[in-house]
């Protein structure tokens, strides 16, 4: 249960300058100072929303006080005239597991959130999704990342259930930064986790996964998400050996194009519609996405033999080996250029026979063609 320090904390973030609403309260530390929880599922909200902002060219808010309630079981936390997309109820919550009845929804996380929000007298759309889900077509780099998988299993608790896994499992604290959760999760065959987004992300990627049954949290919001994606039938395992007996549970559905239209824009530009049908998913440009990610490699100050430069190295040979436009002349220039600035050669070693042949393909032509040009 929520405890009265936590209902009396600020849980918003500015974008842009309208608040995000999200749960991060401080918490005391023995030493007699506090810090944040830094639950990194419920920091994806506002960041989330900033990208969609930045790819709708929006960099100015409204001055209004209407707050957008996203990522997360926080509908209690709703107040009069505030926008909902893609929040949930929270199961710990008693009584009212809504703060307000008059509420803008544009999308839930599942069917016991509209029921819930229906028995109120407040009406919700038939569109349920974790805007979570959108973080592979947001930050398209993050589908890079399952290229190289550095583990068979991986372990993400709740934040209050480490109890339940032992310390000796192949695991990551959800405390640890977004991007450092994010990768592991893409990196690994196999996730079990009683972290919900833990289990959205991996969804989300493609990757097999499994749902332990959490100690300290409800299951209604893991039901919610799970209905919501069209499995009414998911079994929680009770521990992480049942996890690996009962395998991946089945894949869900969910409309991409739909959460993502859903997002409010007016919230940030008075002219955008209140919901925004034309609006298609950005398309990804692949090799300014790789040239992206290469630069913040660049800039990396740790080990150069990192799995994310072997998956970048295979990014730029696949549009080569793909491109299907008939002129091959530009993507091979393009994959050169970029290859270059990579440690190719110490990378070689972890490709496959027909990418380490690809490889040696484009660098010895280049090789060929500047012996060509000095004589």
């Amino acid at each position: 249960m929520e405890s009265k320090e936590d209902r009396e904390q600020d849980h918003t973030e500015e974008v842009l300058g309208r608040s995000v609403v999200r749960w991060n309260p401080l918490r005391a530390l023995p030493d007699g100072s506090s810090a944040r929880v830094d639950n990194f599922g419920d920091l994806l909200g506002p960041l989330i929303a900033q990208r969609i902002l930045w790819l709708n060219n929006i960099n100015s808010g409204l001055a209004d006080s209407r707050r957008l309630l996203t990522v997360g079981s926080i509908l209690h936390f709703a107040l009069p005239d505030d926008v909902v997309w893609g929040s949930g109820i929270n199961g710990k919550v008693p009584g009212r597991k809504v703060g307000s009845t008059k509420l803008d929804v544009r999308l839930l996380r599942g069917p016991r959130s509209k029921s819930h929000l229906h028995n109120m007298g407040t009406s919700a759309p038939h569109l349920f999704g974790d805007p979570a889900l959108l973080i592979p077509t947001l930050f398209p780099e993050v589908r890079g990342w399952t290229d190289v998988k550095t583990r068979d299993v991986l372990v993400v608790p709740n934040l209050n259930d480490k109890l339940l896994f032992d310390d000796e499992l192949p695991m990551v604290s959800p405390r640890n930064e977004i991007w450092l959760v994010v990768r592991a999760i893409a990196q690994s065959k196999f996730v079990v986790a009683s972290s919900l987004h833990a289990l959205i992300l991996a969804d989300a990627l493609g990757i097999p996964n499994r749902a332990v049954k959490p100690e300290a949290e409800h299951h209604t919001k893991y039901m919610d998400y799970y209905e919501g994606t069209g499995r009414t039938r998911v079994q929680l395992a009770r521990n992480y050996s049942e996890a690996l007996d009962l395998g991946p549970t089945a894949r869900g559905t969910y409309d991409i194009e739909g959460i993502y239209n859903s997002f409010p824009l007016d919230l940030w530009r008075p002219d955008a519609q209140k919901n925004h049908p034309h609006t298609a998913v950005p398309p990804v440009d692949e090799w300014k996405d790789i040239d992206n990610n290469i630069s913040d490699w660049e800039s990396y100050s740790g080990n150069p033999s990192d799995d994310v430069l072997p998956a970048l190295l295979r990014r730029c040979l696949r549009p080569v080996r793909d491109d299907g436009s008939g002129n091959i002349e530009k993507p091979r220039q393009q994959a050169l250029a970029l290859i270059e600035r990579l440690p190719h050669q110490s990378l070689t070693p972890r490709l496959g026979p027909e990418e380490k042949a690809l490889l040696q393909d484009l660098t010895s032509a280049k090789e060929t063609q500047q012996a060509i040009r000095s004589e």
